[in-house]
């Protein structure tokens, strides 16, 4: 059973963050400076210190990100108009 620890969230110039126990850190072998990466499933926040095999992110240029832009307003562009009318 994963015990849930309670994470202090402060503001950091216009950001936030969330501090980490002292023992958590010292548990996991946390180093300033090191990354974590942040995934939100099913209202729940999980983070972890290695991407793993859940994403496998792809470089495009800014020209194929505008391609890729286009052709998503060409097929879900009313959906999108009305989601974005939402409160």
């Amino acid at each position: 059973m994963i015990t849930p620890v309670a994470h202090k969230i402060i503001q950091v110039g216009n950001s936030l963050a969330v501090t980490l126990p002292k023992d958590f850190v010292k548990r996991h072998r946390l180093k300033a400076g090191g990354v974590a990466f942040s995934q939100s499933v099913n209202g729940e926040i999980k983070y972890a210190t290695s991407k793993g095999n859940t994403t496998d992110y792809q470089r495009i240029s800014d020209e194929e990100f505008s391609r890729l832009i286009i052709r998503i307003e060409s097929i879900y562009g009313e959906t999108l108009e009305k989601l974005a009318k939402l409160p």
